[in-house]
């Protein structure tokens, strides 16, 4: 693939549904009406992310904002996990281009309405991993941010149908793949995939040397969230990354650069 420096579109990758609800999980769209919430489409289900009300776009705004106090340069921003595009909408204020990756197409739906506006945002319906395949999914309708990857290390080959899962199958590629050059900050947040799309990105680490945000939250829900906190944190430092700022629960990695 040809290297991208500007914001020129991309086309959108597919997905396949398969309908079986799990507790607040669903892997069909949810059965609720799209309202404005503090300036954001979201789904009238979304009980987390409605209680921030008018102050929404302000959600997690301390560690961007504290980021960016340490960037000398705003050209792009990539948003791994970009959710409803929170943080890449205001990415996009300030950068001169903003790729935002999602692959969950329901949340990938308010993506695209809540960032139309913006012409330097280019928003991509696939996650980011070690290599590209396919992941299962879940969506969780009451708190949308927390939709997951059902196994967070399993990427299946591209010939998974939807006859193989019971839950929604998503297309994941390597960040690596898409050869994104001048980046300077990266924003990771993915429910545990963490040390999977590290891996998938350790060539754009190593050449662009962009800040990183990861979000560093276990979920007692989550047995395994430490050890993947654990992972991440060594492959970033395998490619010289120091945890140097931490805001709640996001860590701002640096590379030591001499």
């Amino acid at each position: 693939m040809a290297s991208v420096s500007a914001c020129a579109k991309m086309d959108n990758f597919h997905f396949v549904i398969v309908n079986k609800p799990k507790n607040n999980f669903t892997t069909s769209a949810p059965a609720a009406e799209i309202i404005q919430v503090g300036g954001f489409n979201l789904y009238e289900s979304d009980q987390h992310f409605i209680k921030q009300g008018s102050e929404l776009a302000l959600y997690q705004s301390g560690v961007r904002e504290e980021a960016y106090k340490h960037l000398q340069r705003f050209r792009t921003a990539i948003d791994i996990g970009g959710h409803i595009g929170i943080f890449s909408r205001d990415f996009a204020t300030r950068f001169e281009c903003v790729h935002t990756f999602e692959p969950m197409p329901y949340n990938f739906k308010l993506l695209e309405m809540n960032l139309k506006a913006f012409s330097n945002s280019v928003r991509h319906n696939c996650g980011i991993g070690a290599r590209q395949g396919l992941i299962e999914m879940r969506y969780n309708f009451k708190n949308s941010g927390g939709s997951e990857s059902v196994n967070p290390k399993k990427i299946f080959d591209s010939d998974l149908s939807s006859s193989e899962s019971d839950f929604l199958v998503a297309e994941v590629k390597t960040l690596d793949s898409f050869d994104i050059y001048n980046i300077d900050l990266i924003k990771i947040d993915v429910q545990g995939m963490d040390p999977s799309v590290l891996t998938g990105s350790l060539k754009t680490l190593k050449r662009e040397s962009p800040l990183v945000i990861v979000e560093e939250k276990r979920v007692k829900s989550r047995p395994n969230d430490s050890t993947a906190i654990d992972k991440a944190r060594n492959i970033l430092n395998s490619v010289g990354y120091k945890p140097f700022v931490k805001v709640n629960n996001d860590v701002i990695f640096k590379k030591d650069i001499e």
